[in-house]
């Protein structure tokens, strides 16, 4: 009885087994299936683009499904996946809910946005587009003149979007992270757009192994921190590489050498100090950015092509010295330091300024050698106590009239010994807006349209020992608006009118030597003034045209003066 009982049971479990197995064979297709083999990752650690199977399967095909990409976006819901087949696809595409896109074989999927509206409009988190050809219109302007051209892929406020291996081109801005964290762009190609990847007013995003050329700018950061840069390339763009921000803790990024401009290192250093940057040290530098650094020489440099050629933030008691800088936007941009010197340097053809001081006290700049086309050659904004002292000024270009030397909203600044060399296209000599308690003294400038201004009130400053002389017309002095200035012993020489003198007081002229070809001065509502001891040549007659215009002739005190016609 014991026996054929174990065999029942032996004959039950068999069966049971093979019911089993039947059963697993018949219902393989709904088997979890083993993992997949992990996605492939690029050499900077982030995904690679993959195939639409390796994101996810689609949910929507355009044009199967829609015939456009908007339409596919408009009737998606959260999270589901449009996968659109190669062609050609003309529209501005607004992205408002978490979805995958994707293009189909890796760039062959075109999305023309016509300049009707950004190509991509990415207005929801957690948004990944990858595997298109992005363009805003097909025949693109020089990327210089493309200001006015839409962006390509914009995140707007966004955050844990993923944009790569796109192909963006032709541009306003190629990728613009707006307001956004969190949000990562690598592995695109960006070509012949006015600015390749811009990070504006974001913080914490990821930008990695990209590669922007033929364009305006490459990569900007403007008014953003807490971004990580990485193996990123730029090449063959008017201005490679860049940082803005209107305060210190704008600059604090995460960007080191193994991003490049023009095959050169990318060096954005914070907290460095008793250091020596030169061409032996450094010997592959391609981009410098100092920021919160300290007792930092920066010699024997020659960089080109960059945003801020050599940029320093929030840096004190440092130098730069003997570069040469050429080609990019700022030639030598100092801002929010103090105690710094840029001298001995070579700055030439500089898109904005040559040399630029923002927000920063005792700085001196001299005798550098500064060469521009119709931009500025050294300004001086919001700061103090800076010592502009000895440097050339040469404008190439007979047809551009940039500005020499620009003071603005600076104040007990001394601007002495600067010059205007090799004399073929003239400049504004010297312009102080809104700038008080400085001196300016014994500066040559024999090329000049018009010579020194004075303007917006600008009071208390010392003019004296300057020569200003000109081929092209114009007025040698303008004084408007200003107050309680000093003009003695300079030599204005040639100008149309000698002296533009309007609505301002209390000011003193002594002991110039003007000589005007149609006015010795022409005079507006400029009263309670002094003039002692001037000598007018050539047209000597004072256009006057009152107290208040078409009025009574202007009231200012008059001691021994050259000939003087009054009309």
């Amino acid at each position: 009885m014991h026996k054929r009982t174990v065999a029942l049971i032996v004959c039950v479990i068999t069966l049971l087994s093979a019911v089993a197995v039947l059963a697993t064979s018949n219902h393989e297709g709904s088997r979890p299936q083993s993992p997949t083999a992990p996605a492939a990752t690029s050499d900077n650690g982030n995904v690679a683009p993959q195939e639409s199977s390796a994101i996810g399967k689609p949910t929507i095909t355009v044009p199967d499904d829609y015939p456009t990409i908007s339409a596919a976006v408009g009737n998606a819901t959260a999270g589901a996946v449009i996968f659109v087949k190669q062609g050609l696809y003309v529209e501005s595409v607004t992205v408002d809910k978490p979805l995958t896109l994707e293009g189909e074989n890796n760039g062959t999927t075109i999305v023309d946005g016509n300049n009707m509206g950004p190509t991509f409009l990415v207005e929801s988190d957690n948004v990944t587009i990858t595997g298109f050809t992005v363009r805003n219109v097909a025949g693109a302007p020089p990327p210089s003149a493309s200001l006015n051209q839409l962006p390509g892929i914009h995140l707007l406020n966004v955050q844990g979007c993923k944009v790569f291996g796109n192909v963006v081109v032709n541009c306003g801005k190629g990728v613009w992270v707006y307001g956004g964290s969190d949000n990562q762009v690598f592995d695109n190609q960006l070509s012949g757009n006015n600015y390749g990847v811009l990070v504006d007013s974001s913080t914490q995003n990821l930008i990695t192994g990209n590669t922007a050329f033929n364009g305006y700018n490459g990569m900007l950061l403007e008014s953003s921190t807490g971004n990580t840069l990485r193996n990123n390339s730029m090449y063959n763009n008017t201005c490679n590489f860049g940082a803005t921000g209107d305060d210190p803790s704008l600059f604090l990024n995460n960007v080191d050498s193994s991003n490049t401009v023009n095959g050169k290192s990318v060096y954005y250093l914070i907290g460095k100090s008793q250091l020596t940057i030169d061409s032996a040290s450094y010997p592959n530098l391609g981009a410098l950015i100092l920021v919160n650094c300290n007792d930092v020489t920066v010699q024997n440099l020659d960089i080109t092509n960059s945003y801020g050629g050599i940029h320093l933030v929030k840096t004190v008691n440092s130098a730069v010295t003997n570069n040469i800088i050429s080609s990019s936007y700022e030639g030598v941009w100092v801002q929010f330091s103090s105690g710094c010197t840029v001298s001995n340097n070579d700055v030439s053809q500089n898109s904005n300024i040559g040399i630029s001081v923002e927000a920063s006290t005792n700085i001196l700049v001299l005798n550098n050698n500064i060469e521009q086309n119709d931009s500025t050659f050294i300004s001086i904004s919001d700061s103090s106590n800076c010592n502009i002292d000895g440097n050339s000024l040469q404008n190439p270009l007979i047809n551009s009239l940039p500005k020499g030397i620009l003071l603005q909203l600076s104040n007990d600044c001394n601007i002495v010994n600067n010059s205007q060399v090799a004399n073929v296209g003239a400049i504004t000599a010297i312009d102080l807006e809104n700038s008080s308690y400085n001196f300016v003294q014994s500066n040559d400038f024999g090329l000049t349209a018009p010579g020194i201004n004075i303007n917006d009130e600008s009071n208390y400053n010392q003019i004296s020992n300057n020569t200003f002389s000109t081929e092209r017309g114009s007025y040698g002095v303008e004084l408007f608006e200003s107050y309680f200035n000093n003009l003695s012993n300079n030599v204005v020489n040639n100008f149309f009118t000698g002296l533009q003198l309007d609505n301002a007081s209390n000011n003193t002229l002594s002991n110039n030597i003007v000589t005007s070809q149609e006015h010795a001065a022409e005079i507006s509502k400029f009263n309670n003034n002094t003039f002692d001891s001037n000598i007018f040549l050539g047209a000597t007659d004072f256009w006057d045209l009152g107290a208040q215009i078409l009025d009574s002739p202007s009231v200012n005190t008059w001691i021994e003066n050259g000939t003087v016609t009054h009309h």
